[in-house]
């Protein structure tokens, strides 16, 4: 089931749909829009859905971003960095 997984400090929240429903598919898509909007950036789960590597530096070739909501793909959202 497709999801938008955001970490947070309890580990992360996750919003779950059914991509056949398209109240669910709304709500899903409001939910992306907002966190968008609130400076989130996201990026595509592996279709394996295994843990990644951990790595140092973004590399293209082992995270996809996406900026348009696809109500398939099972994303993870992280808010940008705000100066103070």
């Amino acid at each position: 089931m497709p999801s938008i997984a955001t970490p947070d400090i309890s580990g992360d929240v996750k919003i779950t749909w059914d991509p056949t429903n398209p109240e669910d598919v709304k709500n899903a898509k409001d939910h992306f829009d907002k966190l968008k909007k609130d400076g989130h950036i996201f990026f595509k789960v592996g279709d394996d859905g295994q843990k990644g590597k951990k790595v140092k530096e973004f590399d293209e070739k082992m995270a996809e971003l996406v900026c348009e909501f696809d109500p398939k793909a099972d994303v993870v959202s992280m808010p940008l960095p705000r100066g103070g």
